[in-house]
């Protein structure tokens, strides 16, 4: 991750994401679930292609503050 000058912190914040995995032995995504840092659930997906649209949609939820 490159570094970010200090004056360029000022229009960005930081954010926790955990994702919930269930991940199969062959490295296989079965499912997963996006969660804030108090552990509520978000956005539930299934495969590796479902995971970004998942994380763009939390994000979007958590800038609306819903």
């Amino acid at each position: 991750m490159e570094s970010v000058p200090p004056e360029g912190l000022q229009d960005k914040r930081y954010i926790t994401l955990i994702l919930r995995l269930l991940i199969d032995k062959h490295g296989g995504l079965v499912h997963g679930e996006v969660a804030d840092m108090d552990g509520t659930a978000g956005p539930r997906f299934a495969g590796w292609r479902a995971l970004t649209p998942a994380v763009q949609e939390w994000l979007v939820s958590i800038e609306h503050g819903e």
